[in-house]
């Protein structure tokens, strides 16, 4: 929730992550650093969603446009009718809303960070560049979390090895 347009480069196709949003009771919300160093990073953007993010700027930028004086002049990507800080617990809240709503198998806001890391493991991603991704320090403590996952894809590199070397002994015998 602390994701400011600036921080949106469409060029380049990456993301800036510099700040948060966090709600404490009695402090009520505010911007903060992230939760630790390795959080502040650039991470690239999968081209699907480029497209995606130019439409939901170009409907925020319509609507600040109506709004005019009342827009509070924000740079935040989400926020409130009038351009505020959107509450930092709102994508938790949302979400459930939206799964029901397209009737989508459960799942909480924060496992979509899960999901995320274990496609990307499925699909062969090196785990130093899942653990960057995930702003994890060491690739040992995305290893530790993702362990399981690991061991899936190792099992299925194996059996394309297999199938690799059973393909070249075929070939050898053709010949």
């Amino acid at each position: 929730m602390g994701l400011e347009w600036p921080d949106v480069d469409f060029a380049k196709g990456v993301i800036h992550i510099r700040q948060a949003s966090q709600y404490l009771p009695g402090e009520g919300s505010f911007t903060k650093a992230p939760k630790n160093e390795t959080s502040i990073m650039t991470i690239s953007m999968p081209e699907s969603l480029v497209p995606v993010l130019k439409r939901y700027k170009a409907w925020q930028s319509e609507k600040r446009l109506k709004l005019g004086d009342l827009w509070q002049k924000s740079e935040r990507v989400f926020t409130t009718w009038d351009g505020r800080h959107g509450h930092p617990e709102w994508p938790s809240q949302w979400f459930p809303k939206f799964i029901k709503k397209h009737n989508l198998a459960p799942i909480s806001f924060h496992g979509l960070r899960h999901t995320s890391a274990t496609l990307l493991i499925a699909e062969g991603a090196d785990l130093k560049e899942v653990s960057g991704r995930l702003g994890h320090a060491n690739t040992s403590t995305t290893g530790n979390i993702y362990a399981h996952f690991l061991k899936s894809a190792d099992k299925a590199a194996a059996d394309k090895l297999d199938s690799a070397i059973a393909r070249a002994r075929n070939q050898r015998n053709a010949k």
